[in-house]
């Protein structure tokens, strides 16, 4: 008896640790915090919320999985890099859904690498995931229009040990949603059920603020918002 509760207790340490449940709304209030105020000084209390399966070990990050294996990640920004900086640093550990956030960062951008925490598998995406309440999709916001991404809002939705892209709001249709807005605006995203996502947009440094929604019906998901009839330009 003591042996099966033993290999029960492991299981679920992969989890969060014997007896305890991986708490969702602190890892929620996390990665809106991460989203908001930015991810590069996340990595010391990531690595401490894993338990010793994440470490740093000079100019590499080191993820230990639940398969027995390792994943490496090694960072080559030296003070004279320049535009050539590539590094990695890990920003939060989501028990809740088996993944370790990395961030990887370059001279003058930055992407995410979702990583299966039992297997490994990696998922590309362009900002920090933030989950709907069943755990099933995550949601992607990209504010950076220089960049050569085409989409400023994603739903992706979780399949296996990965995630597939089932929906994307391409920046085009900023033009017929706004017209005559030209410029840089940011979102910020709140699930509020499985089938609807409340959005608050901002721009001019937050001079000009509207509400929008994210919702799923029949034809899928589709956003809808007050526009401002006359936003100012950044």
């Amino acid at each position: 008896m003591m042996k099966a509760h033993a290999a029960l207790c492991l299981g679920f340490m992969l989890l969060a640790g014997c007896g305890e449940k991986p708490d969702i709304q602190k890892e929620d209030a996390l990665l809106h915090q991460i989203y908001e105020k930015g991810s590069r000084n996340a990595e010391g209390p990531a690595l401490a919320s894993t338990a010793g399966r994440a470490m740093r070990k000079g100019d590499d990050l080191i993820l230990a999985l639940g398969n027995g294996q390792k994943v490496s990640f090694h960072s080559n920004c030296p003070p004279d890099s320049g535009s050539s900086c590539d590094g990695y640093a890990l920003i939060a550990y989501l028990p809740s859904v088996h993944l370790f956030v990395v961030l990887e960062y370059f001279y003058e951008d930055a992407e995410y690498w979702l990583i299966n925490d039992q297997t490994g598998r990696k998922t590309n995406i362009r900002s920090v995931p933030i989950f709907s309440p069943d755990r099933e999709r995550f949601l992607v916001q990209d504010d950076d229009m220089i960049n050569d991404h085409p989409n400023n809002l994603e739903i992706w939705r979780r399949v296996d040990d990965g995630a597939v892209l089932e929906w994307a709001h391409p920046y085009t249709l900023i033009d017929q949603e706004i017209p005559g807005f030209k410029g840089l605006y940011h979102t910020d995203a709140d699930w509020h059920e499985a089938d609807r996502i409340a959005l608050n947009f901002s721009a001019d440094y937050g001079a000009t603020k509207w509400l929008g929604s994210i919702t799923r019906e029949k034809g899928g998901w589709h956003v809808s918002g007050n526009w401002p009839k006359e936003p100012n330009p950044i």
